[in-house]
């Protein structure tokens, strides 16, 4: 009885999750796109993380799973129509699918917190990606492109990153120390000029590995 309890005081904790977060706004352009992109495949992870974590300790009572399992499916709904509502109101353009991309963020991050304090669980680490966020940006001096890593967690990461380049399968491979909140480049002078195509691979051996394909910026 106390889990089914839990589950109603959280689905009903949930129906609101406030303002929309102020994400990623001190930056414009593609480089806010990616940022959020980033911010909300973290939030994602979080909150799948978060949701087998609660189904994993109600494993002794059938009852309270599948009430937790229907309000999962009725708040990813219930959200994915709200944001929506949200996008519509801007009238198309960038800043429609940034808000409805905050939105989503917003909205995922408390329930994952929700949750978290109802049930008293904490996400499993390996489930989530590497906490790390790409951006991009022109050289100012010599060839190429260059990539910037932000540390968006409060604890030092241990990198192992992955430089691939398919047109020549050309590989490099670099281990980097990025202190917590930390941001650091890559470029010509670390023995990489990206170009559009090229490949990013990061792991730190506790996460999920992540990676992307550059685009030109």
């Amino acid at each position: 009885m106390r889990h089914v309890v839990l589950v109603l005081t959280a689905h009903a904790a949930l129906a609101v999750a406030g303002p929309i977060d102020e994400i990623c706004v001190d930056l414009v352009g593609p480089q806010r796109s990616s940022c959020l992109r980033d911010e909300d495949r973290t939030a994602a992870a979080e909150l799948e993380a978060t949701n087998a974590a609660v189904l994993e300790s109600l494993s002794g009572n059938a009852k309270a799973r599948q009430l937790v399992k229907n309000g999962m499916a009725e708040w990813e709904e219930s959200i994915a129509d709200t944001c929506a509502a949200l996008a519509e109101s801007y009238e198309g353009g960038s800043g429609a699918g940034n808000a409805a991309i905050a939105c989503e963020i917003t909205h995922r991050r408390h329930r994952a917190a929700v949750l978290q304090d109802a049930f008293r669980v904490e996400p499993n680490v390996r489930m989530l990606p590497v906490p790390v966020a790409f951006s991009l940006r022109h050289a100012m001096t010599g060839p190429g492109l260059v990539l910037g890593l932000r540390n968006q967690s409060s604890e030092p990461l241990t990198l192992q990153l992955e430089f691939t380049r398919p047109s020549t399968q050309e590989k490099i491979f670099r281990q980097w120390e990025l202190p917590a909140q930390g941001f650091t480049e890559f470029g010509h002078g670390e023995g990489w000029a990206f170009r559009p195509g090229d490949i990013v691979s990061v792991s730190d051996g506790r996460h999920q590995s992540i990676g992307t394909e550059l685009g030109g910026e």
